[in-house]
Formats: C-alpha cells, structure tokens, sequence
C-alpha cells in the first residue's frame, strides 16, 4: 500500500460518494409511462401496445455510457482496462448487451448465447458470471485469476471442433468464385487472400464463430442455474449404462446413427470414470459445484438424446418410459441450445438432431419429427456431408446416410416432398449386403420412386416396375435372402425381418397406383395385373415379417417405423376385402391386433392406445379400431383359398371406401 501514489482529496470525495447504480427493472417505455413491466423482453405492454421493438431496459441515451462517474486509480487502471478488454471480446453469459440499430430501435441479444463457456486453461472467460456496472466490472477484475479455483460444475464448449470447421459453399457460388480467383490472382502478385475471404464470406453471413443465438432466453436465466440442472439431471452410471445399452441394442439395431458405437461406447466409459473421480476428489463441496468437465456441451446433448432413445425401449412402466424419455430429451434440447447448434452447427449436433428425430418419432410425434428433420439436412448441408466422399465410409458420410433414412421413411408415410435427393449407383448393389447397405441401398430407391411419381401426372406403370424390380433385387442380394436362415442368430434374424417388412412395404407403395382403374377390368393391362398382384403380395409380407419380428423382438414393436408399416399394410388390405377372402391375412391381422392392443376395462386407456408396453398415436388408435371392426365382421363362409398369392382380389370383394376409411390413418 506504501508504494501507491496518494490520493487527492476530490478523488477520495468522489469514491465516497461514488453509488453503484441499480438494475433496470423495468424496461424504457414502461418506466416512462410509470406502469409496472414483467421484465420480458419484449415484456407484455410493449406487445399488447404494438411496439415491441422499442423494448429495452436502457434508455436512448444509454447505450454507450458507463452507469456511474468512475475514476481509475493509477493501480487499478491496467487491471480495468485489462478487464474491459476481456469482456469486449468475451461477453458474460448473463449480460445483455443493448446495441442501438440503424433503424433508431433497439435490439437486445445474450451475447453468449446461453452456452457453457470453455474451461480450457487459457481464462478466455471466466467461470464467475458478470453483471452490469461498473463497479461490478471492478470487482470482476479482482477474482478474475482465482477462477479456475472456484469454478461452477461446467460442461466444455466446442470451440475445438469448431475452430476446424469452414462452412460449405457450392463451387458455383458467388462467394466461393470470387475466393478462388483471388486465390489465382494472389499466387500471381504474391498477395495475401485472407483480407478477400474476410470481405466475402461476411456477404452470406458465413464469418462470426461467436454469433449470438437467435432464439433469446428470459434475461434472468443463468448459465449456473442451467449447468447444476444438466449436471443433477443426468442419472446413476447403473442408469447409464443400462439406457445406453437398450439404445444400442433395439433403436440402434434397427435405425443406425451413431457412425462409430465402439468409440461413442468408449467416451461414455471414459466419462463415467472421470465423473466418479471427480466426485471423490470433491466430496466436501456441493455436487452442483463439481469441478469442470472435458465433454463438449454438444457431446452432453447426444448423451441425454440416447438416454431419451434408450428409455422409450426399456421395461418399465409406460408411465415411467414416458416421463423420463421425455424429460431426457428436453434437457438434450436445452444443451443444444447452449451449444449454439444453429449458428454453430457440428457433427455432433447433427447426430443429437438425428437421434432426436427417432425420439420424436416413437414418442408418436413424426410430424414434429418431419419438422426438425428439415433443420437437421440444412445444417448438415452447412457442413458439407452431402458432398460425396473418395475415402471409406466416413463419420460424416454414415450421418448423412442416417439423415436420407429418415427422410425417405417419413417422406412415403406423409406423401412429401424430401430434402435430400438420390445419390447412389446401381454398380453400388453387391451379393450378401449387410442390414444396413440394404436400408441405404432402399432408402435411395424410396426416393427415386418419389421424385418420379412427382414429376409425372399420369402414372408410368413401366417406370414402377422397374422400380419393383430394382428394389427386389437389394433383398434377393442381401444376407437375409443368401444366408443359411437356421444358422442365423437374433439379432440376424430381427435385421432380416425387419429388412423384409420395409421393403415389402416401400414396393406397396410403389405399386399402389395400379390399383386406381382396378374397377374397370377391361382397362387393366398386363403390367397393371402384375403391379395389383405384386402390391397385394407385398403388403402380405409386410404384416408376415412384422409378426415374425414382433415374436423374435417384442422391443421391435416400441419402433414407430415398424407400427407404421405393419398396421397400414394390415388396414390396406383389410380394406381390400382379403379379411374375407384369405385365411392366413385374417390369422395374421389377429396377432396384430393382439401385440398393438389389450384388453382394458378403462376408457382413457383405450382412448390413449395404451396396450401392453406399446403406445399408439390418434391415427394408429383409429386404425386400430377400423382394423378391428373389419376384423369381426366374419362372413359365414370365409374362402380358404390364398387369394392375394393366387392373383388379383375379385372385383365384389374390392375395396369399399367409408367415410372412416379415408381418415383412419396418416
């Protein structure tokens, strides 16, 4: 203290004096009107009155000054000015930047956009959070070096892997010509291009890794709160491990992501072990103010996303599924929403989003599913994975085949335009295709089909038969059909099953058409007999393999896909007449109608499409019960003959639509 220089007596008078100016809590306009405000942002007056944009808790002359008349002392001026570096280039999570806009209102935005900071050992950003004033910013400098501690529980950012990544650009887009020729024309005068690519890539927006998040949370959300929620909110590693192994062993069995199992599988592991140290090294200190953790906040996300998949598969009740599945995959949300997914896109957000969309999907939202999928292809178009790799299958590639997945199953059962286009070669079709080649192979084949149903008024029967007999082709080349079937195991033989019913399924659907003139027997030509008589075989597969695989996996049956394909192809064909008409459909849509329902006295149950372990949506609760209802009106002297395998149903024994019929189903 000796060696500070003295004070004059004005300096000691305006330090006395000095207050620390107190929070706005209330935003501009209702301070002015002198009503009270609900601190939202826009707050609720400033919407009802149609004047959200100028809701904003500092004034129009308050943007850029300090709250308070500060002096710096001559020993504390480098350590301020130190400090308010470091916050212009790294803004608190809790502050609220005002920035005054060109059009004279104001725009309010989280400048960290809600995410975890990075805990590496650089102290870009500190672990204590930070609020507005400047006497809160002098005291912010004094604990700055003592962060690192007394940090809160955190979660790494992804700064890492986003450091590495460049935003794709078409080779024919204005900004990736104009980088290229500045690349010609740099080598040639020996000029850097960098200034170039700074000038450019702002244009699209493409510049700015630190982008704020453009859906802006409530302005007294704190990141502390949020990590000590994430951190309490993930389960036992007993729990973990147990979800994560129902993840892999029913939804990761029949809808593949992951690119790599071994290694997410060995991350996990890995976590687990440096949470349990961690948690005996830090034993006398709250759980909720454990020390950091080296995981980004996105690879956290996919975590609570297989946690969400897995719980959907387990044994408990269906009560207990749904609460914690759901609640798992709010907080995988919530972790993509700090990781920043939609200005900061990675591929581990992509594949949070993917496994996600299968959440949706079982939980019996696919609409929603539909949705997300869109943002998914968009980001994962950001990063490039549509681009088609010269290497093996890559991480990237696998993701995006996952996304063509989902797209072409959720582009057929909503009669919607996809995303993603074909991309693969015939020359691509090998003998003894594993599950998965054969889903990539028909995912590409689905799509084919859609674009040429769409671009086309008057179906080409022609066309729709090749197509049927491109995609027979992948089953006839895949293991399922070459292999010895006595020899195969479980797990072989639920991938043959479950290949069998999708692909029974898409050819139906392929072939449906043919079925529009099927009251008119003189207009009917060849081709078009074979379509009719290929689609009712078909649709006779589907439900075959779905009761096969229903008995050799009852998980099998928790997959919306596999319900999607198996009750709509026993609907159709109830519909059709073959009820009626063939003995094995009858027997077979019995087994379905006792897997995907039970009897219950309770009336929400039924309303619910609650039976057994299987959770049914609206639509496949009216399908059921239309399904039913064909189902119980036996005729007195059913036919024993297999009509559907002997050649097309007759013309009486058509199908009759209802007013029901047209609504059942989605």
């Amino acid at each position: 203290m000796n060696n500070l220089p003295p004070r004059s007596d004005k300096e000691i008078r305006q330090l006395l004096h000095k207050r620390t100016k107190r929070a706005r809590t209330s935003c501009y306009p209702c301070r002015t009107r002198k009503v009270k405000c609900d601190k939202g942002l826009p707050c609720e007056n400033c919407s009802k009155r149609g004047y959200p944009e100028l809701c904003s808790f500092t004034g129009p002359n308050e943007v850029s000054k300090d709250p308070a008349p500060s002096y710096n002392h001559p020993a504390t001026q480098g350590t301020e000015h130190r400090s308010a570096q470091h916050l212009a280039a790294e803004p608190s999570h809790r502050q609220w930047t005002h920035e005054a806009a060109d059009s004279g209102h104001n725009m309010i935005s989280d400048t960290q956009d809600l995410r975890s900071p990075s805990l590496h050992r650089d102290s870009r950003v500190d672990a204590v959070s930070v609020s507005s004033g400047a006497s809160r910013l002098r005291a912010r400098s004094n604990i700055s070096t003592s962060a690192e501690q007394d940090s809160d529980f955190r979660f790494a950012a992804d700064d890492g892997e986003q450091g590495q990544r460049e935003s794709f650009l078409g080779s024919n887009s204005m900004p990736a010509f104009l980088r290229d020729q500045s690349s010609q024309v740099g080598s040639i005068h020996n000029s850097p291009i960098h200034p170039v690519e700074d000038a450019i890539l702002p244009i699209l927006g493409l510049k700015g890794p630190k982008s704020t998040y453009p859906f802006l949370p409530h302005p007294e959300t704190s990141t502390e709160r949020i990590n000590s929620e994430l951190y309490q909110a993930l389960p036992t590693d007993h729990e973990i491990i147990r979800l994560f192994e129902r993840y892999k062993l029913s939804a990761h069995s029949f809808t593949p992501i992951i690119p790599d199992m071994e290694d997410f599988e060995a991350g996990i592991c890995q976590y687990l072990e440096e949470r349990a140290l961690q948690k005996r090294q830090s034993y006398i200190r709250d759980p909720a103010h454990a020390t950091e953790h080296s995981r980004p906040i996105s690879w956290v996300a996919s975590l609570f996303a297989i946690l969400a998949s897995g719980a959907q598969y387990s044994h408990n009740s269906s009560e207990e599924r749904q609460v914690k599945s759901r609640l798992y995959a709010r907080y995988s949300f919530q972790c993509l929403r700090m990781a920043n997914f939609l200005v900061r896109p990675s591929l581990s957000c992509i594949l949070t989003l993917l496994v996600l969309g299968t959440f949706l999907q079982n939980d019996m939202k696919p609409e929603a599913a539909w949705m997300l999928l869109g943002t998914t292809a968009r980001m994962a178009q950001s990063l490039g994975l549509h681009e088609k790799q010269k290497d093996s299958p890559s991480p990237r590639t696998k993701l995006w085949e996952a996304l063509v997945w989902q797209d072409s199953l959720l582009s057929l059962c909503f009669d919607r335009p996809p995303v993603t286009t074909p991309s693969i070669s015939d020359t691509q079709l090998v003998r003894e295709l594993r599950y998965q080649d054969a889903m990539n192979l028909l995912c590409d084949g689905t799509l084919r089909a859609i674009r040429d149903r769409a671009n086309g008024n008057a179906p080409n029967f022609v066309a729709i038969l090749e197509n049927v007999y491109r995609i027979e082709e992948i089953y006839q080349n895949s293991i399922a059909s070459t292999g010895i079937q006595s020899r195969l195991s479980i797990s072989k033989r639920s991938e043959m099953f479950a290949l069998r019913l999708h692909i029974s399924f898409v050819i139906a659907w392929i072939c449906r058409p043919a079925l529009a003139n099927s009251r008119s027997p003189e207009r009917r030509t060849e081709i078009q007999l074979i379509l009719i008589e290929k689609c009712h075989t078909n649709l006779l597969g589907c439900i075959r393999a779905f009761v096969r695989l229903h008995s050799v996996n009852s998980l099998a049956s928790s997959s919306w896909p596999i319900i999607h394909n198996g009750l709509s192809s026993a609907l159709l064909l109830g519909l059709l007449g073959a009820t009626n008409t063939n003995l094995e459909v009858r027997q077979l849509q019995g087994e379905i109608l006792d897997i995907l329902s039970a009897e219950s006295d309770n009336d929400n149950d039924q309303e619910q499409g609650v039976g057994g372990n299987v959770e049914l949506s609206a639509p496949h609760v009216r399908a059921l019960a239309v399904l039913r209802r064909l189902y119980n009106n036996r005729p007195a002297d059913p036919v024993p003959h297999d009509a559907l395998d002997g050649g097309t149903l007759n013309q009486e024994d058509q199908f009759q639509p209802t007013s029901n019929a047209a609504n059942a189903f989605l």
